[in-house]
């Protein structure tokens, strides 16, 4: 009796090891193939772990809002910061906060935009547990979350060159204007929306981390007329002022500025390439105020930034 117990246990151990193996295999492969699928899905997210080591000073991360609105080369073209957009769709602040542990074995950005649009994803307890468990599991098993690559498989995908060209900016030159009425954005409320407390509880983390590291932290918020609104806005406001870190709402300070009839890819949710020229041109322009980041036009360590700008330039002229 024993002995089979024995053997059904160093069968059972057998069994996980090599599931372990086929998921280790299946998700190297899945992030080799993930250049040439959807532009939607931002893969080109990963590239900034392609970089080379210390080299980025400035990184914005969180949902699709940010490889939309953040373009790293104009920062580049202006200023000569070095500048990185890690965005992906509908992220959640648990895979916020396990990006973050991945980029800071290879990077230590001087400043640490978070988008916080991820804090208001999971409403409940129950939701949040879940996202909180799929990161956790994604960060051992990347398959989790870059299954959809499998289904899109070809051989030439494997041939992609690693790293993004756009710093993992994503070129969105559609326009859809807002079905509704301009006035109505952003209106005037002393009101709040919460947040749920492990999302709170998460975001802090991240902020800790990032301190633990030396980063300046700034919360952001990505203008969008079909999600963001004053409540939040106050919400948030609060919660910066709790956790002692800047706070800027592009909503608010780029209000009258962005136009939702020329500068959205989808109706409101989204900027394309002319409203992401000016969430750019701000956020360059707080960065410079703010205190000094090095400019590395100059470098030769960076030339091939300069060269990532020439082709950028000539992909952009096909959407002016």
């Amino acid at each position: 009796m024993r002995n089979a117990k024995y053997l059904n246990l160093r069968k059972s151990v057998v069994f996980l090891l090599i599931l372990a193996l086929l998921l280790g295999a299946l998700s190297e492969l899945s992030i080799l193939l993930d250049r040439n699928v959807n532009p939607l899905f931002n893969y080109a997210a990963r590239d900034l772990l392609d970089e080379p080591k210390n080299s980025i000073d400035v990184l914005v991360i969180g949902t699709s809002d940010v490889y939309s609105a953040v373009s790293p080369l104009l920062l580049w073209k202006d200023y000569g910061y070095a500048g990185f957009a890690w965005g992906e769709p509908a992220q959640r602040i648990f895979e916020t906060h396990e990006y973050l542990k991945k980029i800071y074995r290879c990077q230590t950005p001087k400043v640490v935009f978070l988008e916080i649009g991820n804090l208001y994803r999971d409403k409940s307890d129950a939701q949040n547990l879940d996202s909180m468990t799929k990161a956790y599991i994604a960060d051992v098993f990347p398959i989790v979350t870059y299954h959809r690559t499998l289904a899109n498989f070809s051989l030439a995908n494997l041939q992609a060159k690693p790293g993004s060209v756009t710093k993992g900016y994503l070129i969105r030159g559609g326009t859809v204007r807002v079905d509704s009425d301009p006035d109505t954005y952003m209106e005037p409320d002393s009101g709040t929306a919460s947040i749920n407390y492990f999302s709170q509880q998460e975001l802090t983390a991240c902020i800790d981390l990032c301190r633990a590291h030396g980063s300046k932290v700034v919360l952001v918020s990505i203008p969008s007329f079909t999600d963001w609104n004053m409540e939040k806005h106050n919400t948030v406001t609060a919660l910066a002022q709790q956790e002692q870190v800047s706070y800027l709402d592009l909503n608010v300070e780029l209000r009258g500025k962005i136009n939702w009839d020329t500068d959205t890819a989808d109706g409101g949710k989204h900027l394309n390439y002319k409203g992401a020229q000016k969430v750019t041109a701000y956020l360059g322009q707080y960065l410079y105020a703010n205190g000094p980041l090095p400019d590395h036009r100059q470098d030769s360590a960076y030339d091939v930034w300069n060269a990532d700008y020439q082709a950028y330039a000539k992909k952009l002229v096909s959407f002016s």
